[in-house]
């Protein structure tokens, strides 16, 4: 346990904020909240960090996904990682058995899922 807080407040989990212990889960809840804002486009909270640290505390789990384009495969997977009970929230070695990845086994499959997420970017920044 590092005795030190570091690093962005968007990317702590609660654990994290309010001081308890804590264990590799934390960098899982951070993996959530990275896919998330690299589907989503946008962080898990468009406000001040301190607005940020205290819905995190309290609430837990951010408001995922500001549209429905996603398959339900691919939200419970991100909203899995951002779990407010640390014993709830997935290992690492849970999450590679996540149905989402096992759809994305295949170098061929993943270049599919890839290629769609960067067009889905490319024509949302451009807006074409």
């Amino acid at each position: 346990r590092n005795p030190r807080m570091v690093g962005s407040p968007y990317w702590m989990p609660p654990e994290i904020i309010l001081k308890a212990p804590y264990n590799e889960k934390v960098d899982i809840w951070s993996l959530g909240v990275t896919l998330l804002q690299l589907i989503d486009r946008k962080g898990f909270e468009n406000g001040n960090a301190f607005s940020c640290l205290f819905k995190s505390s309290v609430e837990g789990r951010p408001n995922a996904f500001s549209s429905d384009n996603y398959s339900s495969n691919l939200r419970s997977f991100v909203q899995s990682m951002l779990t407010r009970d640390v014993q709830q929230r997935p290992s690492a070695d849970e999450l590679l058995k996540h149905e989402f990845l096992k759809i994305a086994d295949t170098r061929r499959n993943m270049e599919k899922v890839i290629s769609q997420i960067f067009i889905s970017n490319v024509v949302g920044l451009t807006g074409f």
